[in-house]
């Protein structure tokens, strides 16, 4: 009922700000890296062409099934606290996505620790995810 809901809720919340979520970047080069990662993985023209779900399906959702938990937490095991929030679609180019940032933070001093959606949060089908956060009782 409500009160497996409340109580599962809760239970997440607490993990959540146990594991310090503010915490959960990676950094302008780590970015760079995966990009690499990425491209060697897929092939120079499959990746040029491949949208962000893409790239997550194939590159970082098997890191997210090894190691249980998501990206950033995997590269960042204490932490990495966030200094610029990332915005994201799903369908967009994952190639163009890198350039943006590129083109954004290229001049600046000191990069970025990064909280990009598709990297914080665990990566999974839905039985992995419901494992991590733990199973509602809809």
């Amino acid at each position: 009922g409500a009160f497996a809901i409340d109580e599962a809720i809760a239970r997440v919340i607490a993990e959540d700000i146990a594991m310090k979520p503010w915490e959960w970047s990676i950094s302008y080069e780590q970015l760079l890296e995966f990009a690499e990662l990425a491209e060697k993985q897929l092939g120079k023209s499959a990746y040029e062409k491949a949208p962000l779900y893409e790239i997550v399906k194939q590159v970082i959702v098997p890191i997210c099934k090894q190691t249980g938990k998501g990206y950033a937490c995997t590269v960042n095991p204490n932490g990495l606290k966030v200094s610029a929030f990332i915005s994201h679609c799903w369908s967009e180019n994952f190639k163009e996505f890198v350039e943006s940032i590129k083109a954004v933070f290229q001049s600046a001093l000191r990069k970025p620790a990064m909280w990009i959606c598709a990297f914080a949060l665990i990566q999974g089908d839905s039985d992995m995810i419901a494992k991590k956060v733990g199973a509602i009782d809809m």
